[in-house]
């Protein structure tokens, strides 16, 4: 019994393998088109085809089931959408860095949000708060 389950490891390590890639392309194929859909319009066009074409391809593999294509293909539609991510979040960095400085109407807007962090237009109650040691009660 013994020296047929080592006998099965290989197989059984290698089927675990294919099973977790499997899972991890179709995680991946749905994220992808749930992030295409939340960049359409806000990242170049030429990088949505790209991502699409690379996702494309790995549908194919994943179909075959090739799964030495299917890492390949993984990988290479990982470091697409990452990097259609990155573009989309400096974007909107440098959006929201240009709107910040762009105008009187964001600094009037902050100087109103101090006037209530400072306390003097809402009903908090400021208080202290004190640690007793209990210890010894226990």
């Amino acid at each position: 019994m013994v020296k047929e389950a080592e006998a099965n490891a290989d197989a059984d390590k290698k089927r675990k393998e294919e099973v977790d890639l499997k899972n991890e392309v179709d995680q991946l194929l749905f994220q992808t088109d749930k992030t295409l859909k939340d960049v359409k319009g806000k990242v170049d066009d030429a990088d949505i085809k790209k991502a699409e074409d690379a996702r494309d391809e790995l549908k194919k593999a994943q179909e075959k089931n090739d799964i030495d294509a299917m890492k390949e293909k993984k990988d290479a539609l990982n470091k697409i959408v990452q990097d259609m991510t990155v573009k989309l979040y400096q974007q909107a960095q440098a959006a929201q860095s240009g709107a910040a400085g762009a105008g009187s109407a964001a600094g009037s807007d902050a100087g109103s949000s101090a006037n209530s962090a400072d306390g003097k237009d809402d009903d908090t109650i400021n208080g202290e708060y004190t640690d007793t040691d209990d210890g010894d009660k226990k």
